[in-house]
């Protein structure tokens, strides 16, 4: 979603991002450039930039009221899974089919300091409230929870989202207001877990 919440971004199978109005559903933009399907899709915290990888293994960084790319690398050894731009800072997560978990920086300064080794891949990136952490929850289930700015691990949850989390990861309702909490959702059941 965009950050007045009018606007919504989505990849496809075909390698294009289309942008789509929340309320009417009608398609407003196209971006295209990867050779391959669009596995994420996000827009920047102040809605004018959408970032998104592919399995051709880039990142591409566009410039979303002019339609082209700003920016493209090659984040990881395979297809970026998972997407984050760090709210404020110019920065963003890039969590691969690796396991692994880098952090880029928008205007091309190249990659920022850490990199961080995560296990299996990384399948969703999901910012706190306050964008200062974020859960890199793995394939695997398992979750990691770290400072977004300086890629430190907090804290690791095991089994928190139970095996082969890909396909419901829709369901994930990730931080309490006070960030101390995250809860999954699996069919009818909620498990709450603590940091």
């Amino acid at each position: 979603f965009a950050p007045d919440g009018k606007q919504l971004v989505g990849g496809g199978a075909d390698g294009t991002i289309r942008i789509y109005e929340t309320d009417t559903g009608r398609e407003t933009g196209l971006l295209a450039g990867h050779y391959s399907r669009v596995i994420a899709a996000t827009m920047s915290p102040d809605g004018r930039y959408v970032l998104s990888s592919s399995f051709d293994s880039r990142v591409v960084l566009w410039d979303l009221a002019a339609a082209r790319p700003v920016r493209t690398i090659d984040a990881t050894r395979g297809p970026a899974r998972s997407l984050l731009p760090i709210a404020g800072g110019g920065e963003f997560l890039v969590g691969g089919q690796d396991g692994s978990l880098r952090k880029w920086r928008e205007d091309g300064g190249g990659e920022a300091p850490f990199l961080l080794h995560t296990g299996p891949a990384v399948a969703q990136l999901v910012a706190a409230p306050d964008g200062a952490r974020a859960l890199a929850i793995r394939q695997d289930g398992s979750a990691v929870l770290i400072d977004a700015r300086s890629g430190f691990q907090l804290a690791t949850f095991e089994g928190a989202f139970g095996p082969d989390i890909g396909p419901k990861l829709g369901a994930i309702q990730p931080f309490s207001p006070d960030e101390s909490r995250f809860v999954t959702l699996e069919g009818p059941s909620a498990t709450v877990f603590r940091r």
